[in-house]
């Protein structure tokens, strides 16, 4: 297994940094609403900044707070340093939620070979959806949404999955266009919009308590976090305020430029995250 070194970390986590604050910079000006989660809410808890290992920053925003700050980044976003990827933006791009990617960069995730859409580091920004109130609307609302994943994930399936029977199955599902899988995500995007659900949930995302949804109240009730001001409290969800990163490094002639060795490439041990993103979005 192939390890970043500290000095590697450093530099990849500035360039995250950078982001965070772009992405803070346009949700503050036009008052979108967000939160961070996973190991970015924990990192900034517990070491008041990023987990050591962590390669990316997870941020979630209702439905409708994600479509406006996709809308305001087509005239808002610092093209020249950062691109907005999703499925309208990157025609060969699978996933039901968007990336903010660093321009310039280059990082490879393990058994993604196969997929043409753009890459560079990134934070990953989730939209999540209204989830039926009534418990057999919601058990099929679940199951439209692992018909979509299975979907989205089917190349890589097709061609890594260990089982026969599965592989068959991804390998008959690789066939389907992406426009079909566009309009499924989008099918389950409109299906309760302009309800006032109880829950929401990720539809890009599987594990079994996001299959049971969030209470909205986690996305609406929030605080901002500053590092320090908040011992001893541990947020569920925060805002954070984020700070100014240290000058870019350069690497080589070309600055900010990264090649991963894929997702095995961690400094935590890898039974514990190597294949987190790959399970959520086969299961």
């Amino acid at each position: 297994m192939v390890k970043y070194t500290d000095e590697t970390l450093k530099q990849l986590h500035s360039t995250i940094l950078e982001m965070l604050i772009e992405f803070d910079r346009i949700c503050r000006k036009y008052n979108i609403p967000y939160i961070i989660e996973s190991g970015t809410l924990l990192g900034a808890v517990r070491n008041k900044g990023f987990i050591e290992w962590d390669d990316d920053a997870d941020i979630k925003m209702l439905r409708k707070d994600y479509n406006k700050f996709c809308e305001v980044c087509e005239k808002d976003l610092d093209k020249n340093r950062f691109f907005l990827q999703n499925y309208n933006t990157d025609k060969n791009y699978r996933w039901g939620y968007a990336k903010l990617l660093r321009n310039n960069t280059v990082f490879n995730r393990e058994k993604q070979e196969m997929l043409e859409m753009k890459r560079g580091l990134f934070i990953d920004i989730f939209p999540c959806d209204n989830v039926p109130d009534k418990f057999i609307a919601k058990k099929i609302f679940s199951l439209k949404c692992f018909w979509v994943r299975k979907n989205s994930y089917a190349p890589v399936g097709a061609k890594y999955e260990s089982n026969k029977i599965y592989r068959l199955f991804y390998k008959i599902l690789s066939h389907n266009s992406l426009a079909y899988i566009r309009k499924l995500y989008d099918a389950l995007a409109c299906q309760c919009l302009d309800e006032n659900t109880k829950r929401v949930r990720i539809v890009a995302w599987s594990s079994k308590r996001e299959n049971e949804g969030f209470p909205r109240k986690w996305m609406e009730d929030r605080i901002e976090y500053h590092p320090g001001r908040h011992r001893g409290h541990h947020p569920q969800h925060v805002q954070p305020r984020v700070r100014e990163p240290p000058p870019p490094v350069q690497l080589g002639h070309r600055e900010h430029f990264w090649h991963r060795v894929p997702q095995a490439a961690r400094v935590c041990p890898p039974e514990h995250d190597q294949h987190r993103h790959e399970q959520a979005l086969s299961a």
